[in-house]
């Protein structure tokens, strides 16, 4: 039976039809037929409708008959994020992993699909998961396409996941620690950086090459291929650097690398510069899967990945499977029809009750037999302390009313201590959630006066490759902190006390020192 990939890039919206492993059929439709209609005012509604024809349409032009489909997302949909949590239970793993995600989730938990997997690390006895979340409009709106094609949806899938199903066919095999970089250097597609350990990812992220002026560029002629090249580089030196930061005691083995073949030549140099031994996609080995001479185009690749249903990697994320779940128990807490016709048909046999009645006394006396020596003991006991002597009943009144104010003083100084005890943990919780990426702190100093004077120091760094931009990160940082209202409670008066470059292992970065000051 034939199948179906359907990839959403930024620019263009790709479908790809095979039969068992060879491409039979593709089609092409441009994203900006939805960009513009929303830019004119048309409602979502609307929009969808034209979409689901322009599609349809196409389907019929090409006599595309597959009944199942694939959807595949790229990261601007997506929220993915790797992280670690301890040995847990397997009953508190899930709490766990949604207390944690919420660090990176910029949204409401019930207005997200999500999904994680976890992958134990025997080096270091810890869990990493993977965790991966999709808005549930979103979501509920390439459904609501999908459904209105009159195709069944099998699965939902990462573009970046997808392509590891094309690397089990075509690629080569990965080491321990594996880089696969994705890349269209001569179209808009999205470029992929994936760090993988065994074959579960440990790092990803997400980049274009092309700006939106350089889209506008590109209409009128075509845009600098170098310029692109360069763009990718640096976005490449980036990633790396974001990643050894994370996981310092990993060192990438291999680079698997999916780009043009007319780029392969200045790739292999790039990756010499770095010292990492790189390995490419064999052209001849994917025309013989395709069933054709395939002109590199990294989102028909992505389509065709997904539309790969009956090859399986080690990823079990399953987003579509988790809004059904949550669809199911939303109608059960709202239906009550299953209930009444439980109750209409229930038979009671009076041996039972009476059995189900001898069974609850037995049970209730076994207990209270269990607890009454516990009882006498706890009796004995109170019996056997000390017992505090009575007040004078000779007092005078005023006498009673000094000692009843020495016990309320000694009430209002606990009282008083406790109530004006300092609690740092939702100004030091903003931190971590409002840090912007390239950016990090290196110490953290706390201090508090005699007189309630407090100040909070922060040192870091922040690395962007240009000064101005990191200026911008450290500046946009300070803004966050001063505009949060749980760290503003504690620390009225933030400012950058100092910010200066320097050169650490070979790169410069902007270290900086901030103080946060309250009364």
């Amino acid at each position: 039976m034939n199948s179906l990939g359907i990839y959403f890039g930024p620019k263009l919206i790709i479908l790809a039809e095979i039969k068992g492993r060879k491409l039979i059929k593709s089609i092409q439709i441009p994203q900006p037929v939805i960009a513009n209609d929303l830019e004119a005012g048309a409602p979502p509604e609307v929009t969808l409708i034209q979409l689901v024809a322009l599609i349809k349409d196409e389907l019929r032009k090409k006599e595309i008959e597959a009944k199942r489909i694939s959807l595949c997302l790229s990261g601007k949909d997506l929220i993915i994020r790797t992280f670690e949590i301890p040995l847990l239970p397997r009953s508190e793993l899930k709490s766990a992993v949604n207390f944690e995600a919420r660090k990176y989730i910029p949204f409401k938990g019930e207005d997200i699909i999500s999904d994680f997997q976890i992958e134990f690390d025997s080096v270091n006895k810890i869990n990493r998961v993977l965790f991966i979340a999709i808005k549930k409009e979103s979501l509920e709106r390439y459904i609501s396409l999908l459904e209105q094609l009159g195709i069944e949806i099998s699965g939902i899938e990462y573009s970046a996941f997808s392509l590891l199903k094309l690397l089990k066919l075509a690629g080569p095999r990965d080491s321990n620690v594996t880089a696969v970089i994705s890349a269209d250097l001569q179209g808009e597609d999205e470029a992929n950086f994936l760090v993988l350990k065994k074959g579960f990812p440990l790092f990803s992220r997400d980049f274009t090459m092309f700006s939106e002026a350089d889209s506008v560029t590109k209409i009128e002629g075509a845009p600098d291929s170098g310029m692109a090249l360069e763009k990718f580089k640096t976005e490449i030196r980036v990633s790396l650097d974001y990643f050894h930061r994370k996981f310092s005691d990993k060192n990438i083995q291999k680079v698997i690398l999916i780009a043009n073949p007319d780029y392969h030549n200045e790739l292999e140099a790039f990756m010499k510069e770095l010292n990492l031994p790189a390995q490419f996609l064999d052209s001849n080995r994917l025309n013989k899967i395709l069933g054709e001479v395939f002109s590199f185009k990294l989102d028909l690749l992505k389509s065709y990945s997904s539309a790969l249903l009956n090859i399986k990697t080690k990823l079990k994320l399953h987003l579509l499977s988790v809004r059904a779940k949550t669809e199911g128990v939303e109608k059960a807490l709202t239906i009550d029809e299953r209930l009444r016709e439980l109750l209409t048909n229930l038979k009671v046999d009076l041996r039972v009750v009476l059995a189900a009645i001898l069974v609850c006394l037995m049970t209730f006396g076994v207990g209270i037999l269990r607890i009454l020596p516990f009882k006498k003991e706890a009796k004995d006991i109170k019996t056997m302390r000390l017992k505090a002597g009575p007040i004078d009943s000779a007092s005078s009144y005023e006498e009673l009313v000094n000692v009843q104010k020495q016990y309320q003083d000694k009430l209002d100084d606990l009282d008083k201590v406790i109530k004006e005890r300092l609690y740092l943990t939702e100004a030091l919780d903003t931190i971590p959630r409002v840090t912007p990426e390239g950016l990090w702190l290196a110490e953290l100093q706390y201090k508090c006066e005699d007189n309630n004077q407090r100040e909070l120091l922060l040192q870091g760094s922040c690395y962007l490759g240009e000064r101005g931009k990191e200026l911008e990160v450290i500046d946009k940082f300070l803004s966050e902190l001063r505009n949060s209202p749980n760290f503003k409670k504690l620390f009225q008066e933030v400012k950058i006390i100092s910010v200066e470059r320097k050169e650490t292992e070979g790169r410069q970065a902007s270290d900086f020192i901030i103080s946060a000051k309250g009364a």
